[in-house]
């Protein structure tokens, strides 16, 4: 029994690291898709996300 919580606790696990990946991803992807004019106005308003 113990092997099933194991497993399914790998599995949760995995899936939650598969999921900040595609987290970041898509912060990566976003940015080249933002116009520069936004780009800069957020570098200049020192409005950088943090999580």
């Amino acid at each position: 029994m113990n092997s099933v919580f194991d497993l399914i606790r790998n599995l949760r696990i995995a899936l939650g690291c598969i999921g900040e990946l595609l987290n970041y991803l898509l912060r990566f992807v976003s940015v080249f898709l933002r116009s520069r004019t936004s780009l800069a106005a957020r570098l200049s308003a020192g409005h950088v996300q943090a999580e």
